[in-house]
């Protein structure tokens, strides 16, 4: 399961997150979710 949130500030950054690791990746690193993101994708992945 791989979907996209994308996060228009500034400039266009596209993140990839994984639900099963809670891991999400942009800009070419790998982090931890912040919290607030992670609440949201999961609400979004159940609501599919």
């Amino acid at each position: 399961d791989f979907f996209f949130i994308p996060f228009i500030p500034l400039r266009r950054t596209y993140s990839l997150y994984i639900p099963k690791t809670d891991e999400y990746f942009e800009n070419n690193y790998f982090g931890k979710m912040p919290k607030k993101y992670l609440e949201i994708c999961k609400k979004a992945a159940k609501s599919r």
